[in-house]
């Protein structure tokens, strides 16, 4: 039982850790395309 509760435990954490990793990427890519935006207009007017 309790090594059920363990490996139970070990994917929650898992899940858990991709999750907030998937999100870490997602908000870096979004602010990557901000800037990258941002240097476009800024280029685009010179």
């Amino acid at each position: 039982m309790a090594n059920l509760t363990l490996r139970y435990l070990d994917e929650l954490s898992y899940v858990l850790n991709s999750r907030r990793h998937l999100a870490s990427q997602a908000k870096a890519s979004s602010v990557g395309d901000l800037l990258n935006a941002e240097e476009d207009r800024f280029s685009s007017v010179s």
